[in-house]
């Protein structure tokens, strides 16, 4: 029996962490940055909002899915 412990680092968790806590305001399930829409080019997404998050100082456009599309 052995237990593996996995652990992951980086700008892009640390995003996906802050666009978590977002998605009760934005009354959304998922919501994604601008990576996660261009690498998905075939999935139908709506912008939701352009945000700030902590750490940077630009703001990430943020995504969830098109019921509709």
């Amino acid at each position: 029996d052995r237990r593996f412990d996995y652990s992951v680092l980086g700008d892009a968790v640390n995003l996906a962490s802050r666009l978590e806590g977002q998605c009760k305001e934005h009354a959304v399930d998922i919501l994604v940055g601008q990576a996660t829409v261009d690498a998905a080019p075939s999935a139908a997404f709506r912008k939701v909002a352009d945000i700030r998050v902590k750490g940077r100082s630009a703001t990430e456009a943020t995504y969830t899915f098109d019921d509709e599309g």
